[in-house]
């Protein structure tokens, strides 16, 4: 191994070395009398004269992984300096941070920009790199850019009951155009400030609406509901009455016709009538237990009912029934003896007050289909006419089971969303005699019943 010897004559500033120490690439530091000194590894000596530095006193240097020496200086101070360069570095003047404190605890580095909200009280103590007056150097420092205020070097500025937020402390010598030491800490708001709770809480907010808006829609939902049912069971209820009070209306009727024939001595024909009339009986008691049946139902029962009529009037009028090819019976529902009272009508009314001389006396009853979600009903008679049929009863009022008839299709539009419309004729020839009465009884179809 080879040693070299340094002096003063290479160039140290003097030759009394007091303290030395490597840096990286092979650099050396290290303290005299007369200042500092960098030895690089290539034999190159720079100095770092006392003059210089503003010191007289050097104690133990020391060096980071950068390439800079760092020594220290009494009191509270701290010099670096490059080898690279011969002159003073700029960091020379500039205050660092020497201990800072969170309620009375000691906090480093990133530390002080997670402060919890508790912890809202904290002190700093700052340092300065060497200047000739560094025994008492006048300082000050600005929170937030506030006014500028005077403190001493060496002694902890101290910073109570903060509020939440970001915070830059500034620390400058007092009068010095150089750029302030800015120290930059954090307190975080409390939990119940912080912005996830305020999104957290908005959403429980509009989340507790939401639920109150569907809690009440429900309720609203569940209060139609509950009408709904009671409008169906008063429409079933209403029905029940009204098949109670037609029914015995009807089976009067027909005793009477029977009895009639009784009283006539016509026994054969009595006991025909009274055949068939059980028959029908049978079909309207069986109808009667059900508040709508099928259309075709309703078809056979008015099939009965008119030969019976004729039978009764002695053919005195010629009738039949048409259904179109179109219309599916069993799709359409109608309450029991809706046709019926129509049918009566047309023949009590219009055609019996009829004079025989005027031609056969007709009834045609004729179902077809309407649009496309309906059908026709048609009970077409060649009788007297509305008009004389009241002047010849001296009465104005309809009859009792046409206004049963009536309330009932109102129900069974409740019960099966079936709309019924009713439209009366008064047929006239071409000097306005009459020729007849025409029904049309038009059944749609709708979405909802109740609606």
């Amino acid at each position: 191994m080879q040693l070299k010897r340094y002096t003063q004559g290479q160039g140290l500033p003097t030759d009394n070395v007091n303290f030395g120490h490597f840096a990286n690439a092979g650099n050396y530091g290290g303290t005299s009398q007369s200042g500092l000194f960098c030895l690089s590894a290539r034999n190159k000596i720079r100095n770092f004269e006392k003059h210089r530095i503003g010191s007289q006193l050097f104690f133990r240097l020391s060096s980071d992984g950068s390439g800079k020496f760092y020594q220290n200086l009494f009191p509270s101070t701290l010099l670096s300096f490059d080898p690279k360069i011969l002159q003073q570095v700029d960091d020379a003047g500039r205050f660092y941070l020497v201990e800072s404190k969170v309620l009375g605890e000691r906090m480093y580095g990133d530390q002080l920009t997670h402060l919890s909200a508790h912890q809202h009280s904290v002190s700093f103590k700052f340092g300065c790199l060497q200047m000739k007056d560094w025994l008492q150097p006048e300082c000050e420092y600005a929170l937030n850019m506030s006014k500028w205020q005077s403190f001493n070097l060496g002694t902890e500025l101290n910073f109570f009951n903060l509020s939440p937020g970001q915070y830059l402390l500034q620390v400058r010598k007092k009068g010095s155009i150089m750029k302030p030491f800015e120290l930059k800490f954090n307190i975080q708001p409390p939990w119940y400030k912080t912005a996830l709770f305020g999104m957290l809480a908005t959403c429980a907010v509009f989340g507790l609406l939401y639920f109150l808006y569907n809690y009440r829609i429900n309720n609203i939902r569940k209060q139609e509901e509950v009408k709904r049912e009671m409008t169906q069971k008063m429409a079933h209820m209403e029905m029940a009455a009204l098949r109670a009070q037609m029914n015995p209306h009807f089976i009067f009727n027909c005793l009477n016709s029977i009895n009639r024939f009784i009283l006539t001595n016509e026994s054969d024909l009595a006991s025909d009538y009274l055949t068939q009339f059980s028959r029908l009986i049978r079909i309207v008691l069986d109808n009667s237990r059900e508040e709508v049946i099928t259309l075709d139902k309703e078809v056979a029962a008015l099939q009965l009912y008119l030969t019976m009529e004729a039978m009764r009037f002695n053919g005195k009028f010629e009738w039949k029934i048409d259904v179109s090819e179109d219309v599916d019976v069993l799709q359409w529902f109608i309450a029991p003896l809706t046709l019926q009272p129509y049918v009566e009508n047309a023949i009590w009314h219009g055609l019996l007050p009829l004079d025989s001389e005027k031609g056969v006396k007709k009834l045609l009853i004729h179902i077809q289909s309407y649009g496309i979600k309906g059908i026709v009903i048609t009970i077409d008679d060649n009788g007297v006419g509305r008009k004389a049929s009241y002047l010849q009863k001296n009465e104005t009022r309809k009859s009792h089971g046409m206004k049963l008839t009536e309330e009932r299709m109102s129900l069974v539009t409740q019960l099966t969303g079936v709309d019924t419309k009713i439209l009366v004729i008064d047929k006239t020839d071409y000097i306005g005699e009459a020729m007849g009465t025409t029904i049309k009884i038009i059944l749609s179809k709708n979405e909802d019943p109740l609606n």
